[in-house]
């Protein structure tokens, strides 16, 4: 139990935040290698590709990691879990000090897994989770080559993409990543005008070309020489993060080829890599449809805490 004395020091403490840049990226890995999360948002990639559009920046309080990053075209704060050796109730009142002083609003975010449910779309239904926010986990062992009769029509696709085409595989490194940015270039074009699509791609391009700075594992698939798609991700702990996946689709299966076949070089290269982590839907229903045709085993819920 907390004193009183012990509880003021908390208080007084100060969060000093700085901006997060692409310097910060041994900072971000110890602390994510250091105290795993399965959730995307404890991942250099789920930081770093999306900097700019949240303005993230962070403090270090001892042995604690602290990520705030703003709303945007708004003020709001948005805090995440602590990544360190700070306890909850600690970081709490740390959070609703620095909004009282600075005046501020702000909210917490606090990921917690759930098991899928049978009925509706399977994801748990909570007035308090963040649906857009929800995070979709899968066994990687069912995405090599889709075994089972609930991922029957994935295998076909796969089936389908390996009986048909002359395909290769590569690991993605900055050899080819200019031939990389110009296959995103020109998947861009049917996304120009939804403005997140935009600025992920411009996001993705700058990640391609500075490849080697990050701790980034990727394929890409090619038909006859010509890129069909390419997908890339970061391991921590037991689960890989998938943080981008692009594919043509005048190539039929290569989705489902993209995914099995990078989850059998997870498994090459990450043996201790259980689960895969294929982000969230963003709100986007065909996003969603997709995601849940692969039967997830887990959901990462954000449950908000308003200050």
């Amino acid at each position: 139990m907390e004193t009183t004395k012990e509880l003021k020091v908390i208080k007084d403490l100060t969060l000093d935040f700085k901006d997060i840049t692409d310097n910060d990226v041994e900072i971000l890995q110890y602390f994510f290698n250091h105290y795993p999360s399965r959730s995307c948002d404890f991942s250099v990639g789920g930081v770093l590709l999306w900097n700019k559009f949240y303005n993230y920046q962070y403090c270090i309080i001892g042995e604690t990691l602290i990520i705030m990053g703003t709303w945007p075209e708004s003020n709001l704060k948005i805090f995440y879990e602590p990544r360190g050796e700070m306890s909850l109730e600690e970081y709490k009142d740390l959070v609703a000090n620095y909004c009282r002083i600075n005046k501020e609003k702000g909210i917490l975010l606090l990921p917690e897994e759930y098991a899928p449910v049978e009925d509706g779309d399977g994801r748990p239904v909570d007035q308090t989770l963040m649906p857009d926010w929800m995070e979709y986990i899968y066994e990687i062992d069912k995405f090599i080559n889709f075994p089972g009769k609930k991922m029957s029509k994935k295998r076909n696709h796969l089936n389908f993409f390996k009986n048909h085409y002359d395909f290769s595989i590569e690991e993605i490194n900055e050899e080819n990543a200019d031939e990389l940015v110009k296959f995103t270039d020109d998947f861009s074009i049917n996304h120009s005008d939804d403005k997140i699509a935009v600025y992920e791609a411009e996001e993705v391009k700058r990640a391609l070309l500075s490849y080697s700075s990050y701790p980034y594992l990727g394929i890409l698939i090619r038909v006859n020489g010509k890129i069909a798609g390419y997908t890339f991700g970061e391991a921590i702990g037991d689960t890989m993060i998938i943080h981008v996946e692009k594919g043509d689709i005048n190539y039929g299966g290569v989705y489902q080829a993209l995914s099995s076949f990078f989850a059998e070089t997870v498994k090459e290269k990450y043996p201790e890599v259980q689960y895969l982590n294929r982000e969230d839907d963003m709100g986007s229903e065909d996003l969603r449809k997709s995601k849940i045709s692969y039967h997830p085993s887990k959901f990462i819920g954000k449950r908000v805490i308003s200050f």
